[in-house]
């Protein structure tokens, strides 16, 4: 009997930049996300230290995890990732400090990469992958940081993060669901999912940092992103997401950031931008990417001002490396995740 044809890549690939999957409760995570964000805006503006917008971003991410809709252990998981994002927020900050920031950063985030991942495939993190230590880590290790600012950079990322977790218990109370099933176990192992990544982050890392370009952190952030995928097909999707979708970011980041930006303004566009990142990414990964392209480029202007142009180009450049390598990171390791699954196999036949 013959077997049905396989779909190509390419048709793969345009059908699910287009097709959206189905993310109940993805609608709560958005407002928690965005009400926590303008909440640390208004605080930062009331005392004209905008330049920590950046860790409070980075302590919301905490309100992502334990799943969209209640769960009985939703509020552990946050609190345990916010102690982590604040843990890699601060080390990110102590890196900052030193004048070879650049190249410390390399390794530091890939020990970053290579824990994370390790947990992530461990205790079944949903959203599964390194992605958000990465980012937290590397894009604040980039930013010159005076020692004086370090603790209340710390204060700002662990109260966004508890604010995370309070706001996600007080939904608990206010709007009960049903609980949501227990996730489908992780299909690679543990170790697999972290020498992916430390290769990855540290490849893509040296590349960029090499290559003189001006914000490196943002190619090994994206050399993290096909590294939770279990199939090259799915990999070549999500890092085709991530491609596509930066560029549709850059156009509409051309669109709001070229000229001036009102500070009054901000208390708009980087809520709604949350919103809108967190609404759509269990929806459709290239649209959230639209969206996380001007918030980045944002709140990195704001931490180290420099010219919104150069920003975008090093979006750009640095996007396309990343994907570049992390694919290649998990093509070169594929063989162990064959050998993991392999083992797998044999010893739930035994």
């Amino acid at each position: 009997m013959s077997k049905p044809p396989r779909t190509g890549i390419v048709k793969v690939v345009g059908r699910d930049l287009i097709s959206f999957v189905p993310a109940p409760g993805s609608w709560r995570v958005g407002a928690r996300a965005g009400l926590l964000i303008l909440a640390a805006l208004i605080v930062l503006i009331s005392v004209d230290r905008m330049d920590l917008a950046l860790y409070a971003c980075f302590g919301v991410f905490a309100t992502l995890y334990g799943g969209r809709l209640t769960s009985p252990k939703r509020w552990r998981t946050q609190v345990g990732m916010g102690l982590l994002l604040t843990a890699s927020s601060t080390s990110g900050a102590l890196v900052a400090t030193l004048d070879s920031r650049a190249w410390v950063a390399i390794p530091v985030a890939a020990a970053w990469a290579g824990f994370a991942g390790w947990r992530s495939e461990a205790a079944s993190w949903r959203p599964s992958g390194p992605m958000f230590m990465v980012f937290s880590f590397a894009t604040i290790s980039s930013v010159p940081t005076e020692i004086e600012t370090l603790p209340l950079a710390i204060l700002v990322t662990f109260s966004t993060a508890a604010g995370a977790v309070l706001l996600g218990a007080l939904e608990t109370w206010l709007f009960p669901t049903k609980p949501q099933p227990a996730p489908p176990a992780s299909p690679k192992h543990p170790l697999v999912m972290s020498v992916q990544a430390i290769v990855a982050v540290l490849l893509a890392g040296t590349i960029a940092t090499a290559a003189g370009i001006g914000h490196p952190f943002w190619a090994m952030i994206a050399a993290v992103v096909p590294i939770p995928m279990h199939r090259i097909r799915h990999q070549v999707v999500r890092s085709s997401h991530r491609v596509v979708g930066t560029l549709l970011g850059l156009a509409l980041s051309a669109a709001i950031l070229l000229g001036d930006i009102p500070t009054w303004s901000l208390l708009i566009l980087l809520p709604l931008l949350q919103f809108s990142v967190e609404f759509f990414v269990g929806k459709n990964y290239a649209i959230a990417c639209v969206f996380i392209t001007p918030l980045a480029i944002v709140l990195t202007f704001l931490a180290f001002p420099v010219p919104i142009e150069s920003l975008m180009f090093d979006r750009l450049i640095e996007t396309v490396i990343g994907v570049v390598v992390g694919m290649a990171a998990s093509a070169a390791t594929y063989p162990l995740l064959r050998r993991s699954e392999a083992s797998r196999e044999g010893s739930s036949d035994d």
